[in-house]
């Protein structure tokens, strides 16, 4: 029986409690104030875990969210449906940004006490500062609105950082150099000294590079972002193509705190890279694209090939047509051109003596083992055969003549190109045995 009085004697206890709480929670509600002609409503309101209150303005830690419980009772002769509450922060610190929300809608007894959360979530640019919370209760045909006076203080130390630049900014060599810049926001309520910024490559171990702001103010003043100095990071020559992270870690607060941001950034692998460079490039230069031939006569279309490129390459050539004519490629059908020089294949055209007098199409393919590098379309004006003694004549002549002075033309260019190059590579391979080179 002991036993049993006991085990009673505490369960009272702890429902008598309970009720408490509830009794104590509602006799913690501000009001009543007036909400229409038939209700009044009595409130009270927490942000995080504080109460706050009507008449004096309380103190919240910022954060992500401020989880808002909002506590009311309405007392009147009957239900109040389609209530909604909203909440909204204001102030001078939050003139870029919407922070409201609103609950669902429900219907309210009188007497009952209702308890409704809302969340408002709170941008991370928020700035310590003085601002107003309102609590709007509105039906279909009524609002009331209350106002609480709150201060949002930050963290002592809260740093954040708003940007990595990169130069290059989203590529680079292999062997190359890669600078990198730290932009850093201060979010706390202290100035924060001897921040140290740290710049690593998560996949190349060994690949760093540090550098010291001296000062970030706290948030507000004039000098609350800082941006470091470029760290100079060398990419390894043996890094493989592919995609890498880059990290950027701050310490600050003497080294008790830190925060990271990453950046991707594309790494060409050094083959890959020669490739690239030394990869052949093809100039084809044609003479007259068009030639008047008489019937059962011939016309020539010289076909310049330059190779721009470092090795020596070669290019197949096809010609094709409708049945107007047969064509011959001269020298050969296949040119091999060695680097930096030119050469120039001849399509003779033969056209029938039973061939269409009018403009005539066909067409010059130029390939490269599988590679069609172009396809050139010429046209081949047929004439009657008894105009081909002067006309068909003249038409070789100017085509030689202008073949002559296009390859004349290319040869001049090709040695200012060839040049230019070394040139190049003589002052690139200067600058590195100087010192280090940024790209």
């Amino acid at each position: 029986m002991n036993t049993t009085g006991k085990f009673f004697g505490v369960l009272a206890l702890l429902v008598v409690g309970i009720l408490s709480a509830g009794l104590v929670s509602a006799a913690e509600l501000e009001g009543p104030f007036t909400f229409d002609a038939d209700h009044n409503v009595s409130i009270g309101v927490e942000v995080n875990d504080v109460r706050l209150d009507l008449n004096d303005r309380k103190n919240i830690e910022k954060s992500e969210e401020l989880e808002t419980l909002v506590t009311f009772r309405f007392t009147g002769a009957d239900a109040i449906e389609n209530l909604l509450i909203e909440a909204e922060l204001t102030g001078s610190g939050r003139d870029r940004d919407d922070i409201r929300e609103k609950s669902r809608e429900f219907t309210a007894k009188p007497g009952d006490v209702y308890d409704e959360k809302i969340t408002l979530n709170i941008p991370v640019r928020t700035e310590q500062d003085i601002y107003s919370l309102k609590i709007r209760v509105e039906s279909r045909t009524e609002s009331k609105t209350f106002l609480y006076d709150l201060r949002i203080e930050g963290d002592e130390h809260a740093l954040e950082i708003r940007d990595i630049v990169l130069s290059p900014e989203n590529q680079v060599q292999a062997g190359r150099a890669l600078l990198a810049a730290v932009r850093v926001l201060n979010r706390g309520e202290y100035d924060e000294e001897n921040v140290k910024v740290k710049i690593t490559i998560d996949e190349l171990a060994g690949v760093s590079g540090t550098d010291y702001i001296d000062e970030v103010e706290a948030e507000g003043d004039d000098d609350d972002s800082v941006t470091s100095e470029e760290i100079y990071l060398r990419i390894p020559d043996n890094a493989k193509t592919g995609q890498y992270t880059v990290r950027a870690t701050v310490d600050f607060d003497d080294g008790d705190d830190f925060v990271t941001k990453t950046l991707p950034i594309f790494i060409v692998g050094s083959e890959e890279a020669a490739t690239a460079v030394d990869k052949p490039r093809t100039i084809i230069t044609i003479g007259p694209e068009s030639a008047t031939v008489a019937q059962g006569a011939s016309a020539i279309y010289p076909i310049t090939l330059t190779n721009a490129g470092k090795s020596a390459k070669t290019y197949t050539l096809v010609a094709d047509g409708a049945g107007f004519a047969t064509f011959q490629i001269t020298p050969a059908s296949v040119v091999v051109v060695p680097a930096g020089e030119s050469k120039v294949a001849y399509v003779t055209v033969s056209v029938k003596s039973d061939a269409v007098v009018g403009d005539q199409m066909f067409a010059v393919t130029v390939m490269s083992g599988d590679e069609v590098i172009k396809q050139v379309p010429l046209k081949a004006q047929v004439v009657a055969a008894e105009q081909k003694a002067g006309d068909a004549w003249d038409s070789v002549k100017k085509a030689l003549l202008i073949g002559l002075i296009i390859l004349v033309v290319l040869l001049v260019i090709l040695g200012l190109v060839v040049g230019f190059n070394k040139l190049k590579e003589e002052d690139d391979e200067g600058k590195e045995e100087g010192g280090q080179t940024y790209y």
